[in-house]
């Protein structure tokens, strides 16, 4: 990922953590991705933009090194997953599956990002 990617990935986090008040509907959502995927893959959801799109953030130390097409149908099934346990579905456009790890506290390295609309995860 270019230079500049990275920095509108991190700026689109940051965005993402400063939004409106605590949703418990993307608490819910987190909360189930951390059944189904483990405590490791530490589960975050929040905004990316606007409230039509959904971030789902894991922590990488949860998955196993797999190819670029496996690690895209991954994502996708997360992507889907996320969006059918989200109470507000009908208001999203896209939900994008971010991987990340921990540099240090507060920072954090982009491993892999993957963006569905909202049409292609009803196919």
């Amino acid at each position: 990922m270019t230079d500049w990617r990275i920095g509108l990935v991190v700026l689109a986090l940051a965005t993402a953590c400063v939004g409106p008040a605590k949703d418990e509907s993307r608490e819910r959502v987190a909360s189930a991705l951390r059944e189904r995927l483990g405590e490791a893959a530490d589960p975050q959801v929040a905004f990316q933009r606007d409230s039509a799109h959904l971030l789902v953030r894991l922590a990488t130390v949860a998955f196993p090194t797999v190819s670029d097409s496996l690690l895209t149908v991954q994502a996708r099934s997360i992507a889907s997953f996320a969006l059918g346990h989200y109470e507000k579905a009908n208001q999203l456009d896209s939900v994008s599956v971010l991987y990340h790890e921990a540099v240090r506290p507060g920072v954090w390295h982009i491993r892999h990002a993957r963006s569905f609309s909202v049409e292609n995860l009803m196919k």
